[in-house]
């Protein structure tokens, strides 16, 4: 247990220092696949707590290989508090309209 607990407070660390940086890295590699990328979830709700994980959508063109992009976002980004979602384009719309609250990273 305080090996999570301690592994919770490193990342919740870096998180809070670089999340804007992190945000920045996820657009530009989104916008190289010709994507998209939206936070959501608690973060865009105000809702976040400690425990809270940083939820991104990345929507690409359907000829995209998906797996290729979250192996370059993961590669870049060692945090693991920041759930990637790599859907295209139509996936993407149905999941956009399940989540609600939503916003792109500009």
């Amino acid at each position: 247990m305080y090996r999570y607990l301690e592994y919770l407070k490193r990342y919740k660390k870096d998180l809070e220092e670089n999340l804007r940086n992190y945000l920045r890295i996820i657009k530009d590699i989104a916008s190289k696949y010709g994507g998209r990328a939206y936070i959501f979830g608690s973060y865009v709700k105000s809702e976040d707590i400690g425990a809270s994980d940083v939820d991104i959508l990345i929507e690409v063109p359907d000829e995209v290989n998906r797996l290729e992009v979250l192996h370059e976002v993961r590669k870049t980004i060692q945090n693991r508090k920041i759930e990637i979602h790599v859907l295209n384009e139509s996936d993407a719309q149905y999941f956009k309209k399940l989540i609600k609250y939503y916003r792109e990273i500009n």
